[in-house]
């Protein structure tokens, strides 16, 4: 039996379609039809996007929002100049950067003055 935030990760597992239904599911010994169930029972639950982690380095807006990446965590080592790049985008598409991170990073690493260098770039390009 798997419980619920099991069930959560696995279906966040399926959907990013990193790996075959058929590699989940005899990774995780579930059936693939089953798999599937629990992915329809998100969607019957009305749940219309997820957050997961792996970041894509990308702006582009993904079709599945219940496999949303993030660009990039805050922690980056290059998070400025992928700032940077979203900020001198010229393209045509709608985009999005979309860092992610928990305010109790900043805290325990002691990062507060990099955060707001990190939204100072934003202000510096909107003025």
């Amino acid at each position: 039996m798997h419980s619920p935030e099991e069930k959560e990760s696995i279906v966040l597992e399926l959907i990013n379609g990193e790996e075959s239904s058929y590699s989940i599911s005899r990774k995780h010994g579930v059936s693939r039809s089953l798999l599937w169930t629990w992915v329809e029972t998100y969607r019957n639950e009305g749940i219309k996007f997820a957050r997961a982690t792996k970041p894509t380095k990308g702006f582009d807006i993904p079709n599945n929002l219940l496999a949303y990446q993030p660009t990039e965590h805050y922690r980056d080592p290059n998070i400025f100049q992928i700032v940077k790049d979203f900020l001198d985008s010229k393209s045509d598409k709608t985009q999005v950067l979309y860092i992610w991170g928990h305010s109790y990073e900043l805290e325990g690493y002691n990062e507060w003055d990099k955060f707001e260098k990190f939204v100072k770039q934003f202000l510096i390009k909107m003025v």
